[in-house]
């Protein structure tokens, strides 16, 4: 491991960049000033599985439609995670859109009115592995005019029809079928430590293997002796197959001080899966912390 120290303006800059370059904001889900929620943030359907479930929640004091569909996202050119046209998807990721379908797709709330969303699989013909779309929610309307309805007639949806869509939030889908597996290794960590004496960040270089994407939390501790205390926590990180290598850069909390560390110190990583993947342990590394000179 290594330990640099930085100013706190200079440790804010890089932070900011970094995040942006490395894919960081691969989060479950985003949201604009849509005024929906959705629960679950994820949807993972099992092999086993031929559906699964969300609720969709108006939190607004409107009444708000939506219409539910299918976008890519993934690794642009520029190296940062968004949405994708099909022609530029990684050769490796398989696309849900043909085998994943929404009922109802169209819904109107009332304020605080919620409503579940059935996500139904076809698996027929299927090869192995994870196939990944991205449920989005394009805000429609709510105007006089034509009454639509979804592909099984359900709740109607008044919406001026020249108007153009909002994208609300979107969250990703994925599908995993037959045998699927994901590994994730530790390839290189650093310490940053901020000049004024308290906090900075742990960066972690990671690689993913397998035929799926990987969730998870991460914990930083340090440990002196007998002691150990938690420096740094990450939740609900994601790992998107098919990239084989991530970025992560967590923060140390502010009442970590550079005294903690010293020639015998050690650190402890751990990433966990989320509940949806078992509780598995991915890996937890110890490694030694150099003295501070």
């Amino acid at each position: 491991m290594v330990l640099i120290y930085l100013k706190e303006k200079e440790l804010y800059s890089i932070l900011i960049i970094l995040l942006f370059v490395s894919g960081v904001f691969f989060g479950d889900a985003y949201a604009d000033s849509s005024a929906a929620s959705l629960s679950p943030t994820r949807i993972a359907i099992a092999a086993n599985e031929r559906s699964a479930s969300v609720t969709l929640r108006n939190t607004s004091k409107t009444e708000v439609a939506y219409r539910m569909d299918l976008i890519e996202m993934g690794l642009n050119a520029n190296g940062l995670f968004g949405a994708l046209k099909d022609d530029e998807l990684h050769p490796e990721q398989r696309s849900a859109k043909k085998i994943v379908r929404f009922s109802p797709r169209q819904v109107r709330l009332k304020p605080g009115a919620s409503q579940v969303v059935r996500v139904i699989v076809r698996r027929g013909g299927l090869a192995a592995g994870e196939y990944r779309s991205h449920m989005r929610l394009e805000a429609l309307p709510v105007l006089s005019g034509s009454d639509l309805l979804d592909s099984e007639g359900n709740n109607p949806v008044l919406v001026n029809s020249s108007s153009s869509a909002n994208v609300g939030v979107t969250i990703p889908v994925i599908v995993r079928h037959s045998d699927t597996d994901a590994t994730v290794t530790l390839e290189k960590s650093t310490v940053v430590l901020n000049r004024s004496g308290s906090g900075g960040r742990v960066n972690l270089q990671l690689a993913l293997s397998g035929n799926r994407s990987a969730f998870g939390d991460f914990s930083v501790s340090l440990i002196n002796g007998r002691k150990e205390e938690t420096i740094a926590e990450l939740k609900g990180f994601a790992l998107y197959y098919p990239y084989p290598r991530e970025n992560v850069f967590i923060n140390i909390k502010r009442g970590i001080s550079q005294s903690r560390f010293n020639s015998n110190s050690r650190i402890r990583v751990k990433f966990k899966n989320k509940a949806a993947d078992s509780n598995k342990v991915y890996w937890m590394d110890e490694v030694s912390v150099p003295v501070i000179q």
